[in-house]
């Protein structure tokens, strides 16, 4: 028994035994850090802007809050998805595997190797450890008691070391889906990763309607069916309970530009009144002089 004597946070049965878990999958946001040797990334935080700038070569690690057996699991769930979406989508090599759509103004690619069970497992997954971590980007990131005990008992549920055993599960499951709409959404081409983010965007933070920075993808996720959210606009084609599609959208330039740009206003601004509410501004303005 090692030291921390924890139990794992998803199958609550071994020992939590496994180190620098990703809290999201690696695959989805290396590119971030650049293709050179020194890979860096800015580490920024709207409560901590009178604060030196600080740097990370590597997504958030955590240790001992999954048992190794869970973190397999995942890393199945991961490789399925790596593989049949994120290598794949935007490579024309592979379109006989996808068919298009347009819908709310947006272009969409219907995934059709791809398991919709086991799609809807891994965005769980990234859900479930962002909601349990205690550190780094999502660590004040919180969901209710009842939806973090339906997560984890739809993803201990399918758990297994290998994608056939996966597969079987489902082949052989008799169980509802999670009532949970997602869409998941990226940009044709990114010529500079570098500029993207992952966190929470403070825009999307209430419970009805959750909003998270993937790097390269945006997740929408909500764990009900209001009139006026982000989700409920993209309902006929969202991944919800009964789809058995995996539909991945595309925005244009313009449209992630204004995102980006969205999302950097609002912490910004709400960076900024946290300075002045700290009394912290003169400091800042100290030393950006400094650097002139």
């Amino acid at each position: 028994m090692n030291a921390h004597n924890k139990t794992c946070c998803l199958c609550k049965k071994r020992e939590a035994d496994q180190t620098n878990s990703h809290i999201v999958p690696s695959f989805l946001v290396k590119s971030l850090f650049g293709n050179g040797n020194k890979k860096k990334a800015f580490l920024f935080n709207s409560d901590k802007l009178a604060q030196e700038t600080q740097f990370s070569q590597d997504s958030d690690k955590e240790d001992y809050i999954l048992c190794r057996e869970c973190e397999m699991y995942f890393s199945v769930l991961e490789t399925h998805v790596a593989t049949r979406v994120n290598n794949r989508i935007k490579n024309r090599r592979f379109d006989s595997q996808f068919s298009d759509f347009e819908a709310i103004g947006l272009r969409w690619r219907v995934c059709n190797e791809v398991n919709p069970i086991i799609f809807k497992l891994f965005i769980y997954s990234i859900i479930y450890r962002c909601a349990i971590t205690t550190i780094g980007v999502f660590q004040h990131f919180t969901l209710k008691e009842s939806e973090l005990k339906i997560l984890k008992e739809y993803l201990t549920y399918f758990k297994a070391n290998d994608q056939a055993s996966v597969l079987s599960k489902i082949a052989l499951s008799t169980i509802d889906s999670i009532d949970m709409k997602f869409a998941f959404i990226t940009h044709d081409s990114f010529l500079d990763a570098t500029n993207n983010s992952v966190g929470i965007h403070p825009g999307h933070s209430e419970s009805d309607c959750y909003c998270f920075l993937l790097n390269e993808y945006y997740l929408f996720f909500s764990f009900k069916d209001l009139i006026v959210n982000q989700v409920t606009r993209f309902k006929k084609i969202t991944n919800s309970k009964s789809d058995q599609e995996v539909k991945i959208g595309f925005m244009s330039t313009e449209q992630w530009a204004a995102m980006e740009n969205g999302l950097l206003s609002i912490v910004m601004k709400t960076g900024i009144n946290k300075i002045i509410e700290k009394g912290e501004f003169g400091q800042v303005m100290e030393r950006l002089n400094k650097k002139r």
